[in-house]
C-alpha cells in the first residue's frame, strides 16, 4: 500500500492585530508604591506606567469622547481675560504697556498667556494634571506648560522626573541615553526659586501623588467605541474577508513562491474598490478547484446596541448634555432658550467649578508672587453657546431705505425719512413728516 502524500500549508494571510492601549482596573492607589525601587512614583503600577499617556492616546481616538474634550476646553479658556486692577474691572487697552507685553508674550518662544492657559487647559481636562511651569530671568517671568504625559513626580514630591519616553521605559529603573530622563525641574517649596513646576490635579481618595480625570469611569466604553470604528475599518480594508476561507490546490504560477502567490491574491481582492469582484479559475482537473467557505456573523444589530450604550455612557461621564456634545436627541427639538439653560448649568456645575477657578487661582498667585503686576486679577470671558439674533428686532436696526433695498425696491429720496429706523416710532415719523411736507 503505497503512503498517502503529506501535504503543508504553503502561505497564509492570517494576522493578529493588537492594541497597545491598555484599560487596567487600578484596585490601588500610588502609596502603596512609595517602597518601590523607582526614583520616581510610576503613574500607577498596574497600567506598567503608561496610564496617562493612555489617556492623552484615548482622546484622539474616540469620536465622542475627542469631541466633548474639545467643547470643555473650549468653554473652559473662554474668548479671553477680564482683567482688573486693584479690584477694578479694566479694558485691555486701559492697561499698563510693560502688562500688555508681557500678556503678549509670557516666554521666549513666543507663546501668548492664552497660548499657556490653553496648554494648562488641555493637560487638565486629559488627564486630570496640569504642570505650570515657572521660569524667572531678573524682572521677567516666563510662564510654560509641561506636557503631564511627561512628568513622574519623586517620592517625597519635591522633584519632578520628566521624559518623553515612558512608554518605552514603562517600569524600568533606570534611564538610558535612548531613553533620558530629565530631574533637574522641581517643584514649588515656598520658598525663592528661579525655576520650578506647579501641580494642579484632580483629587480622588486614595490617590495622592497623580490626578485622575472626571471621564475615569468611561474609559472601558471609551475604548468599545474606538475598537467598534476599528473593526468597521478593517472589515472594509479586507474586503470581508476574515469571514472566508479559501483553499486552492495545485502548482503556483513560475517565478512565484506560495506566499507571494497569496499575497497577490489577498491584493487583488481586498482593500478599497476591490468588493464584488470576479474569482476566475482555468484549471486542468475539478481536483485543483478551489474550495471557499464563507463565515457569517450575525453582529450588526448588537453592535448598534452597544454604540448607543457607548455614545451615552461616554456623556454620562462627562456629566455634559447630548445637545452641548453635538449630538442630536430623538423626538426632541432643542430650541436655543433649552440649550442656554444646559449650557448654564454645565458651565456653573462643571467648567467653572472643576476648571477655570483652579488654574485661575493658580495663575492669579504666579502673578502676585512672581511678577511685578501682583494688583492685577485675571478671570475669563465666557463664550456663549448660542447667538442673541433671535431676540433682536430686526425692524428696530434696519433703515427704511436698508429695507427697500433688501426687497429691491429704490431708496426714498428724503434722506432724512430713508434714514429712520423700521419700527413703529419710524412709522410714526414718516406720518409726522409727510404731514409737515403737505402743510409747507
Amino acid at each position: 500500500m503505497s503512503e498517502k502524500k503529506k501535504f503543508k500549508i504553503q502561505g497564509s494571510t492570517a494576522k493578529v492585530k493588537s492594541d497597545p492601549i491598555s484599560t487596567p482596573i487600578i484596585k490601588r492607589g500610588d502609596e502603596e508604591d512609595i517602597d518601590s525601587t523607582y526614583k520616581w512614583i510610576p503613574f500607577f503600577q498596574d497600567s506598567s506606567n503608561i496610564y496617562v499617556n493612555d489617556l492623552a492616546k484615548r482622546a484622539r481616538r474616540s469620536s465622542t469622547h475627542s469631541s466633548i474634550i474639545n467643547q470643555k476646553i473650549t468653554f473652559a479658556v473662554g474668548k479671553g481675560f477680564v482683567f482688573k486692577i486693584d479690584g477694578k474691572e479694566v479694558d485691555y487697552d486701559e492697561l499698563p504697556d510693560d502688562l500688555k507685553e508681557w500678556i503678549s508674550e509670557v516666554n521666549p518662544e513666543g507663546d501668548s498667556l492664552a497660548d499657556v492657559f490653553h496648554d494648562w487647559m488641555q493637560s487638565f481636562v486629559i488627564t486630570g494634571n496640569c504642570y505650570p511651569h515657572v521660569k524667572k530671568s531678573g524682572d521677567f517671568t516666563a510662564l510654560y506648560n509641561e506636557d503631564a504625559t511627561t512628568v513622574r513626580k519623586s517620592k517625597d514630591k519635591k522633584r519632578a522626573y520628566i521624559s518623553n519616553f515612558w512608554r518605552d521605559i514603562k517600569l524600568g529603573t533606570v534611564p538610558t541615553i535612548d531613553t533620558p530622563v530629565n530631574s533637574d525641574l522641581k517643584f514649588y517649596n515656598r520658598t525663592s526659586q528661579k525655576e520650578y513646576l506647579l501641580h494642579v490635579m484632580r483629587k480622588f481618595p486614595e490617590f495622592n501623588y497623580y490626578g485622575l480625570p472626571d471621564y475615569v469611569g468611561a474609559l472601558d466604553w471609551i475604548d468599545i467605541e474606538y475598537r467598534m470604528s476599528k473593526y468597521n475599518i478593517d472589515k472594509f480594508d479586507n474586503g470581508f474577508f476574515p469571514s472566508v476561507l479559501m483553499q486552492m490546490f495545485g502548482e503556483v504560477p513560475d517565478g512565484m513562491t506560495a506566499q507571494q502567490y497569496v499575497e497577490k491574491i489577498k491584493k487583488t481582492y481586498t482593500g478599497e474598490g476591490n468588493n464584488d469582484k470576479f474569482i476566475i479559475e482555468l484549471l486542468d482537473s475539478p481536483e485543483q478547484a478551489a474550495i471557499i467557505k464563507e463565515f457569517t456573523r450575525e453582529r450588526d444589530g448588537e453592535f448598534l446596541d452597544i454604540g448607543e450604550m457607548s455614545t451615552k455612557a461616554i456623556i454620562v461621564a462627562h456629566r455634559i448634555t447630548p445637545a452641548l456634545a453635538g449630538l442630536e436627541t430623538a423626538g426632541k427639538l432643542g430650541g436655543n432658550e433649552q440649550i442656554k439653560l444646559e449650557y448654564d448649568k454645565f458651565m456653573n456645575s462643571v467648567i467653572i467649578p472643576d476648571y477655570q477657578e483652579p488654574l485661575l487661582k493658580v495663575l492669579n498667585r504666579i502673578i502676585k508672587r512672581e511678577t511685578n503686576f501682583s494688583n492685577v486679577e485675571v478671570s475669563i470671558l465666557n463664550v456663549a453657546p448660542v447667538g442673541n439674533s433671535d431676540r433682536i428686532d430686526v425692524n428696530a436696526v434696519t433703515t427704511i431705505n436698508e429695507g427697500r433695498e433688501m426687497v429691491g425696491l429704490k431708496p426714498l429720496e428724503d434722506e432724512a425719512v430713508g434714514s429712520l429706523f423700521i419700527n413703529q416710532n419710524s412709522v410714526a415719523n414718516i406720518e409726522v413728516t409727510e404731514d409737515k411736507k403737505t402743510e409747507e
